[in-house]
């Protein structure tokens, strides 16, 4: 095997994160060095035992897949303890506060020190393009963002904790992160964390196995400001959920901001205590909602102005009627006009707006996902998203729900389990009686025969 040069291990790091999820990859590959090479014989560093023992037992193997696709080797691969990782951790975990976390034995706090957590940047990560005042402001997200500034002015003290929920691209991960990057700019020695829901499940299950809880709980539970997204993965991990609920009253009761985002209200969270769903309900619940029109005009100019690219009115009109979903679905199109601009050298009038668009749309074909099928029921049956997704069964929502998990099945790969989770978690048989009674119906109603045949053929585009 030829030496791995530093630009190949980035490619190996690369390798792995296709393979894992980027919560995972940011939590474990994050804090993890190239020490050496001698032959066929690749060694890394990490910065603790914790570390060295969760890789070893749950990543090797994707690490040896990744060193042979960018070298053609077969190395054998080993992990150590770096010594420059290992003193900046302890360094790291030193200036860290311990506010809010139980008593521990002096044993034992020693003991778990030099393995506490995943790395000094653990929790510390986010998007500088994630700026409050990079968000407009609609009357979409116009309560979560007074909300923000509220929080960032007073942490603490007002909306404790503040809970933003909405669905997929409403920028719910934006105002988390924008919040966490003001909170830093005000309170520079402040500890701020921000984390998805996937990293605080993995560390936890990584600190119980590796017998570093009271480390985990020093640092999540001495955070001035705790930040949690995608709370709805929490469902039915009872541990972690015992677990985050400490964490929670830790920090409440020591006058510290938590800050929370989902992508339901907390009271249609499926598999969720009570007791957390209360704790949620105890601060503010804000929804952020699919921009409108006005809102939507206002976000393509400002990612227009960002990119430098000079749209003239009719063509951002275009992008906002066009794109009615989320913000997400705007700066793609924005990005698509942008390349175009590069390419002709010149900005795209209405007529070549239109041809890059349809490009766009072509693009975006394919299987459609679960999120297609909610809009296009929604419109059709004129109810909303929450609703359809939630626990009534009046008839007006049980058929066009029914519905709709009987399309998820017939247009998507998804399993009578993963279309439960997406209609609040109902479980696989709820799904396999919705698609039978649906299928049953179909046979026997002309009407709702020619209503599917209508639906599928839009799905299909």
């Amino acid at each position: 095997m030829s030496s791995l040069t530093a630009s190949q291990w980035q490619a190996v790091l690369a390798e792995i994160a296709r393979e894992i999820s980027p919560g995972s990859f940011q939590t474990w590959f994050r804090n993890i060095e190239l020490i050496a090479i001698d032959g066929q014989r690749v060694q890394l560093g990490v910065a603790n035992l914790f570390m060295k023992g969760w890789l070893c037992e749950h990543y090797l193997p994707a690490i040896v897949r990744a060193v042979k696709t960018v070298t053609g080797g077969q190395p054998e691969v080993t992990i150590g303890i770096s010594p420059r990782l290992f003193q900046s951790t302890r360094q790291e975990q030193s200036r860290q506060p311990a506010a809010g976390a139980p008593a521990a034995s002096p044993g034992e706090a020693g003991a778990a020190a030099p393995e506490a957590r995943p790395g000094p940047a653990w929790g510390s990560r986010l998007n500088r393009d994630f700026a409050l005042d990079a968000l407009v402001v609609g009357r979409s997200n116009r309560l979560a963002v007074d909300a923000a500034q509220a929080v960032v002015e007073s942490p603490g003290a007002g909306y404790n904790p503040l809970f933003v929920y909405g669905g997929p691209g409403v920028g719910k991960t934006h105002l988390l992160q924008a919040i966490c990057h003001q909170l830093h700019t005000a309170r520079p020695g402040a500890a701020v964390m921000y984390l998805s829901c996937e990293e605080f499940t993995n560390a936890y299950i990584a600190a119980v196995q590796g017998s570093a809880l009271p480390a985990f709980r020093a640092r999540c539970r001495g955070a001035d400001c705790l930040a949690l997204d995608d709370v709805q993965f929490l469902g039915s991990k009872e541990h972690t959920q015992e677990e985050f609920l400490h964490t929670f009253d830790a920090l409440l009761h020591a006058g510290r901001q938590v800050i929370l985002a989902g992508e339901r209200h907390p009271r249609e969270l499926s598999g969720l205590s009570e007791k957390l769903k209360a704790r949620f309900l105890g601060g503010l619940v804000a929804q952020l909602e699919v921009p409108d029109y006005p809102t939507r005009l206002e976000i393509v100019r400002a990612k227009a102005a960002r990119r430098r690219l000079a749209l003239d009115g009719e063509v951002a009109e275009l992008v906002a009627r066009r794109f009615e979903g989320s913000a997400r679905e705007l700066e793609g199109a924005v990005a698509m006009l942008a390349a175009a601009a590069r390419a002709d050298g010149r900005p795209p009038d209405a007529a070549r707006a239109r041809a890059v668009l349809r490009q766009l749309a072509a693009l975006s074909e394919g299987p459609p996902g679960v999120e297609d099928i909610v809009r296009l029921i929604c419109r059709r049956y004129s109810l909303g998203a929450e609703e359809l997704r939630s626990a009534s069964r009046s008839r007006r929502v049980m058929v066009p729900r029914q519905l709709a998990m009987y399309l998820a099945r017939r247009h998507t790969a998804l399993s009578l389990a993963e279309v439960g989770r997406e209609f609040s978690g109902r479980d696989h048989a709820t799904v396999l009686y919705a698609e039978r009674k649906v299928a049953e119906l179909v046979e026997a109603d002309p009407a709702l025969r020619a209503a599917v045949e209508e639906l599928s053929a839009e799905l299909q585009g």
